[in-house]
């Protein structure tokens, strides 16, 4: 209940009039009291009403996770650099006796001209070393973006090729990553390598993927949520809720199937830019021959965990003869960051000179259909790429690189081969002119001493009944009558 009202001020100062009473309020003529009664709202269809913080933070989400923290790594890269310039007596020459503002946004453009090109040339890692081309391109690109999204009325565009105000800069940045390119600096990327067939079968074999233990239930899910459905190193794990998973049934091709609906990614943030962009689902069939079908994998770890929240629960060891049980806590982060080399280890493989981590896995997605001939439109259906960044993520495997290399590679000498003979014993009990089928002939080899592929010849003893031999090699075939 919610009142108000207007009474003469000389009642209020009257000392007759100190301790009055609502009744007594009431019964005054000049009185006017309204009294209102705050009622909620009839349905749930509006939020309460929000407040300007609010409204930031709204607005901070619609930049991505991953390039908010760039555009605070860039400007930090600027504000070291600027403690470290106002030190130098340089510093105050060039400028007319003051320093440089580590607020960036207090710079006219002119002054950003003149000073990035200084930091681009100047800035170097915490260990001294140069930053790779592409680096500094980055920083640069970041604190375009902090410009624009913390300076209010700042609309800057240091690429631009008709901007006449930064004309230099983008010259001076040029020419140093033309410099750090000449000398041998970021042409060998660091990238992650993929998880090979050998790996994979090391790793079902030593259970570090197993459908009879949590953890190898718990290791298969993450393995192939990287491999089949080509989830981004850690962020897409971590994010990842139960819900995203359905199992189901395809009627009309008669297949059981696990289907994965993707959310928020990288490259899909359904804001307005995205807004015309399908979120498509990925759907993995079964295939029943295997004992190891994803299906059955994600349906059994589906069957074990709540079907809401945290996709990756916390593996109990505990022996039970239920099978496989999960905590209700999820997997900690520090330990889903490592899960890859984690794999690795457990399975003894040797990782000395590969760069493997949680984004082995969409690699491994990529390169393996790649390899295999598949377009890049049925490459890009799993990795969800939207631009030819999906070519970064390819490897060519030995086969195809060994194929390369002896067509491309110096002929061989030709010399005269040198006959070496593997003689094989046959026999048979049928009659002549009859034609031979295996198994029907017994054939055992001899003793083989320095065979070579390429020079080795096969004797074959043909018992006096046959009449007919049928030589088959590859698509070849040769008759020959005895």
């Amino acid at each position: 209940m919610a009142g108000t009202f207007s009474v003469g001020l000389e009642d209020f100062l009257s000392d007759e009039k100190e301790n009055i009473t609502l009744s007594q309020l009431l019964d005054i003529p000049t009185q006017q009291l309204v009294v209102e009664e705050v009622k909620p709202p009839a349905n749930n269809r509006f939020a309460t009403p929000v407040t300007g913080n609010e409204i930031k933070v709204q607005q901070e989400q619609a930049i991505p996770k991953k390039t908010r923290e760039a555009n605070h790594w860039s400007y930090g890269v600027w504000t070291a650099w600027v403690r470290y310039r106002n030190t130098r007596p340089e510093t105050t020459l060039e400028s007319g006796g003051s320093n440089i503002p580590e607020d960036i946004c207090q710079l006219s453009n002119e002054s950003l001209n003149f000073w990035l090109q200084r930091f681009v040339v100047e800035i170097r890692r915490q260990d001294g070393t140069n930053y790779p081309p592409n680096t500094l391109t980055q920083i640069i690109s970041g604190l375009q973006r902090y410009l624009r999204n913390n300076c209010t009325g700042r609309i800057i565009n240091f690429f631009k090729d008709n901007d006449l105000d930064f004309v230099e800069l983008r010259r001076t940045l040029d020419g140093r990553m033309k410099y750090l390119t000449s000398q041998g600096i970021g042409i060998e990327k660091k990238r992650c390598d993929p998880v090979t067939v050998k790996d994979e079968i090391k790793m079902w074999d030593t259970g570090v993927f197993s459908l009879d233990t949590a953890s190898g239930l718990s290791n298969a899910v993450f393995f192939y949520n990287g491999k089949t459905f080509g989830f981004r190193g850690m962020e897409q794990h971590k994010s990842c809720a139960a819900e995203q998973f359905e199992i189901g049934f395809d009627h009309e091709n008669d297949r059981k199937y696990v289907k994965y609906t993707p959310r928020v990614t990288k490259n899909v943030q359904g804001g307005l830019k995205h807004r015309k962009i399908e979120i498509k689902p990925i759907i993995q069939y079964d295939d029943p021959e295997n004992p190891r079908c994803l299906v059955k994998i994600y349906e059994k770890y589906l069957s074990l965990i709540p079907r809401t929240g945290h996709l990756y629960r916390k593996p109990l060891e505990t022996v039970s003869s239920y099978g496989p049980k999960f905590g209700a806590n999820a997997i900690p982060i520090n330990q889903m960051s490592q899960m890859f080399k984690r794999f690795y280890a457990e399975a003894g493989i040797d990782t000395a000179g590969r760069n493997i981590s949680n984004h082995s896995g969409r690699v491994t997605c990529c390169t393996r259909l790649y390899n295999e001939g598949f377009s890049d439109k049925a490459v890009t259906s799993r990795s969800s790429h939207r631009s030819n960044a999906v070519h970064t993520y390819q490897r060519e495997q030995f086969k195809i690189l060994n194929d390369i290399s002896n067509t491309l590679g110096a002929p061989a000498p030709i010399s005269t081969p040198t006959t070496t003979f593997t003689t094989v014993k046959c026999e048979s009990n049928m009659e002549k002119g009859a034609i031979i089928n295996p198994p029907a002939v017994n054939c055992e080899t001899s003793k083989q001493v320095g065979i070579q592929a390429s020079t080795g010849i096969l004797k074959i003893e043909v018992p006096e009944n046959v009449g007919k031999i049928i030589i088959v090699k590859g698509e070849k075939k040769m008759d020959l009558e005895i």
